[in-house]
């Protein structure tokens, strides 16, 4: 039995038929990724208000903080973070693996745990 057995006959090297067809040949193309990531940290801040309330109570009014710079602050972006990854890829590149690097890799490690995608969207650009 060949090959040929399992086709309709004469359709073996038919090039119209279903599994003779060439699909298009594939081709680069440039799009835009959007990923939203997400992670819930604690944050120190100092720019919020104390305001008393109508019954003497304390209340704090946190509508001025900036929240942003007290992230960046005490946690790098992933931005931040893949930059820094770069910087030690061409460290560790030119002089070696040293315990330096290793404490900065340690560092990175630490601001990427923990973070969820949320969204991935990409696009013809």
């Amino acid at each position: 039995m060949s090959e040929a057995d399992y086709y309709p006959p004469g359709a073996y090297n038919d090039p119209n038929a279903p599994w003779n067809e060439v699909g298009p040949e594939p081709r680069d193309m440039t799009v835009d990724v959007i990923i939203e990531l997400r992670k819930r940290v604690e944050v120190e801040v100092c720019d919020y208000k104390l305001e008393i309330d109508d019954d003497g109570c304390y209340a704090s009014d946190f509508d001025d903080c900036d929240f942003e710079a007290a992230y960046k602050e005490g946690h790098k972006t992933p931005k931040t973070m893949f930059d820094d990854i770069v910087k030690l890829y061409e460290e560790v590149k030119e002089n070696g693996w040293s315990d330096k690097c290793l404490t900065k890799l340690e560092l990175i490690a630490d601001d990427a745990r923990d973070w969820e995608q949320e969204i991935i969207e990409v696009d013809l650009a």
